[in-house]
């Protein structure tokens, strides 16, 4: 397991920067046996809940839908949900206050300690733990990005803050 922070190495390639001119740190999770060797090693902290969310917003259309029905704004979706969306894009609330973006053709499952991105795109800004197949991510009041393409490779880009990825076995 190992950290990414907006402030971490970023090897040979740069991430383009912000109005602000930070960089968001980038992480494949699939490669990241050889990324880990950049990250610093810190203890697991538990993560907020994403067992439940309610759908603050439905932009660019009505396909948002939670469990292949459509959903309404003020909805609550709970594990374990699939919330999933077509030409389409929302915004989810999670527990704690943190706010979930989710893109465009993107599907995700609430769970007790995470939401699992099955594919697609979610900007995520606080405190919600995010998993893909392959890792878990804890966070520590942070803005990122997770991505998961349509042969099951992730991409993490930490906008501010820290951000953990923990290696599923």
């Amino acid at each position: 397991k190992g950290t990414c922070d907006s402030e971490a190495p970023r090897g040979n390639q740069a991430a383009p920067s912000d109005q602000l001119g930070r960089r968001p740190a980038r992480l494949g999770l699939a490669g990241f046996a050889g990324a880990a060797l950049l990250l610093t090693l810190v203890p697991l902290l538990p993560a907020r809940s994403a067992e439940r969310a309610v759908i603050q917003e439905i932009l660019d259309g009505d396909q948002l839908f939670v469990d292949g029905q459509k959903a309404r704004v003020n909805q609550q979706a709970t594990a374990p949900d699939d919330v999933s969306t077509k030409a389409s894009r929302g915004a989810l609330a999670f527990p704690g206050g943190a706010v979930g973006r989710i893109n465009r053709f993107s599907r995700m499952r609430l769970g007790q300690s995470c939401f699992l991105l099955e594919s697609g795109q979610v900007l995520v800004s606080g405190k919600a733990a995010g998993c893909t197949r392959s890792a878990r991510l804890s966070v520590r009041g942070t803005n990122y990005v997770l991505e998961v393409d349509e042969q099951g490779e992730s991409q993490l880009s930490v906008l501010e803050g820290t951000v953990e990825v923990e290696p599923l076995k």
